[in-house]
């Protein structure tokens, strides 16, 4: 009857369930790596999207910001020219004015003893010519000439004694004024704004 007795060492029952705890740990730990692993990826797949996504929305407002700020640019330029336009119109205007403000200066600056014979305005330049009876009177017209807030600049270009078919002896004189206001340097400013707007 004892051939019929299952008489397993316990030796070897013992490693028997050692080898089958073992093996069960390294399942359960393979197992466990790979859930971690797992969570890991996602973790990291999902931060990586917030991460791209955050980058596009800071890309988009920078751009926006950007556009915004070239536009700002643009009416600002815009503006300074419309400025400039208005300034330059204005100068315009003032210099078309130039022949009524002068002929209001002489009236109320030529004294008696003072006879205006031509007056030429080419731009700002005014040339006189006339004939002055005595040179206290050329004088009192020099000086107020002078005192006119509208001339920048006075010459004498010439005076001469002159006498004419009535036998009366007079002074002729040449003077030479330049107006406040000149359309030469007007039109060399719009030139020069013109080259800086082109390049």
């Amino acid at each position: 009857m004892l051939h019929e007795l299952n008489l397993m060492d316990w030796r070897q029952s013992q490693l028997y369930r050692r080898k089958r705890f073992l093996y069960g740990m390294w399942l359960f730990g393979g197992c466990l790596w790979l859930v971690v692993q797992s969570i890991f990826c996602f973790e990291w797949h999902k931060q990586q999207t917030y991460w791209q996504h955050s980058e596009q929305q800071f890309n988009a407002q920078l751009n926006e910001q950007q556009q915004r700020l070239r536009e700002w640019e643009l009416r600002q330029q815009h503006a300074q020219q419309d400025q400039r336009r208005l300034a330059y119109a204005e100068q315009w205007i003032a210099h078309s004015q130039l022949p009524q403000t002068l002929m209001s200066i002489l009236v109320s600056v030529v004294p008696s003893g003072i006879y205006l014979d031509e007056i030429r305005l080419v731009d700002q330049q005014v040339v006189i010519q006339g004939l002055s009876r005595h040179p206290t009177a050329m004088n009192h017209f020099i000086q107020r000439l002078r005192r006119a807030s509208s001339i920048e600049q006075l010459d004498i270009l010439s005076v001469t004694d002159q006498t004419p078919d009535w036998g009366s002896k007079f002074n002729a004189f040449q003077l030479r004024l330049v107006m406040s206001s000149s359309i030469g340097d007007l039109v060399s400013a719009i030139e020069k704004e013109e080259r800086l707007d082109v390049h």
